[in-house]
């Protein structure tokens, strides 16, 4: 967690370099919503007005971007989601609350959404739809993630330290074992992945990957990486330790595959045989909390 915070500086000016690839957009900006930097004594009160805040700019850009999409401006809607994530994480730089709202889910996985539009942008800058859509599903999950984890545990969690409010420990952990799981099942969900099956050429059980092979290793790679970090990360980690050996494994072979020094040949090779059937395993073991007879 702390080694994505000193990065978060790096990946926005960053930002600037996604932006002029797509030439103009509208001068936009999201993030004019006060409320969340007047500090307070009720911290509680304060730091869920900033989950408000972040969950009206991401919508607003949304909303935005839909209409842009709508007209054919690809190159629009893709400025305006990224500003967006841009101006969410503003809302969420140091102020006078007590709660450090940079701490939270919501901010490491709009921080992660940068990573992952400056991977798409080099992986295929000519494929703008793929980018805008990808965007469109970080968004969402950024959302959820505010709504499931961070409105209701994050305080709790990370800022009572004087037990004052009680929570669910075991309602918790069910919501964190999801926010893993989606990622994983978004990699190799329908919205990449398809069956490719030949019963005719005795291609059998055969998955392919919609648009670009570049953009989906490049994003396993993150993704394995990033949901490793979530699982070691809070406090149900020994609960997925298995799930979090085989994912710094997996992704430790993907990024291999990348640097083009892995065995594993073409990209349907690495699919089929290794990256597909091992995130499968994975997710299942995560929703069971399988611990592989670690514990």
């Amino acid at each position: 967690m702390k080694y994505e915070q000193t990065k978060l500086h790096i990946r926005k000016a960053a930002v600037a370099g996604i932006i002029l690839l797509g030439l103009s957009s509208p001068n936009l900006s999201f993030a004019d919503h006060g409320g969340t930097n007047s500090g307070g004594d009720n911290s509680v009160l304060v730091f869920k007005s900033w989950c408000h805040d972040v969950d009206t700019i991401l919508d607003e850009a949304e909303t935005i971007a839909k209409i842009q999409y709508s007209t054919g401006n690809l190159i629009g809607a893709k400025n305006i989601l990224v500003q967006g994530i841009v101006d969410a994480l503003k809302a969420a730089e140091p102020n006078s609350n007590s709660i450090n709202s940079q701490q939270s889910l919501t901010v490491r996985v709009l921080t992660r959404g940068l990573d992952i539009a400056t991977a798409v942008s080099i992986a295929a800058p000519d494929d703008l739809d793929r980018y805008v859509r990808i965007l469109q599903y970080y968004y969402k999950f950024a959302r959820e993630t505010a709504d499931s984890l961070d409105r209701n545990f994050y305080y709790r969690l990370h800022h009572d330290k004087d037990h004052e409010f009680k929570y669910d420990s075991m309602e918790f952990e069910r919501q964190y074992e999801k926010y893993a799981e989606d990622q994983i099942n978004w990699l190799i969900g329908d919205f990449f992945i398809y069956d490719c099956s030949d019963v005719y050429s005795g291609r059998v059980n055969q998955k392919c990957v919609y648009g670009t092979n570049n953009v989906f290793f490049k994003l396993a790679e993150l993704i394995t990486g990033y949901v490793k970090n979530d699982l070691e990360d809070l406090l149900v980690s020994s609960s997925f330790e298995c799930a979090a050996l085989k994912l710094g494994t997996l992704n430790k072979e993907i990024a291999q595959y990348n640097l083009g020094t892995s065995i594993l040949g073409t990209p349907d090779v690495a699919l089929n045989i290794v990256v597909y059937p091992k995130l499968s395993t994975i997710a299942a073991q995560i929703h069971v909390q399988d611990q592989c007879g670690l514990r």
